[in-house]
């Protein structure tokens, strides 16, 4: 009778330690999941810092130095996605390039004449620092 009550017990604990094992296994499997979702957390957050740090970037590069920044928003900067800012004032289409030749870019309508002469003369002098063409652009990746 003792050496049945044994088995009994053996397989009892058996039974108890497959199920430990398996208890252990789901455990340490929703433990990687917790750490990858905590690093992925981590991730959103630099991105979402590195974004908000470019946002600022773009407002001060619009402005003048010792223009505070505390007070605007994307708003009134006209940024939009991504920190692409909007133009402020009316553009005119221009072409930069050579007869026959399309190289179109913009530039405002409130420059006076004198001064929108002199920058579309200066842009046609340099319209080779220019990419205009994607194959012009080393280092960009293709696809996103």
């Amino acid at each position: 009778m003792m050496k049945g009550q044994s088995q009994k017990n053996l397989a009892e604990f058996m039974a108890f330690k497959t199920k430990l094992m398996a208890y252990n296994e789901e455990f340490e499997e929703k433990a990687k999941g917790e750490k990858a979702l905590v690093l992925l957390k981590d991730k959103l957050v630099v991105l979402g810092l590195e974004q908000s740090l470019q946002n600022e970037i773009n407002k001060v590069d619009c402005l003048d130095e010792g223009i505070s920044t505390k007070n605007l928003d994307d708003d009134l900067m006209g940024i939009t996605k991504l920190g692409y800012a909007q133009a402020q004032d009316p553009l005119t289409k221009i072409n930069i390039g050579d007869e026959g030749e399309d190289l179109p870019t913009f530039i405002s309508q409130s420059l006076d004449k004198e001064v929108s002469n002199e920058l579309i003369s200066l842009l046609k002098e340099y319209k080779d620092c220019f990419a205009w063409e994607y194959e012009q652009m080393p280092g960009l990746v293709e696809t996103w």
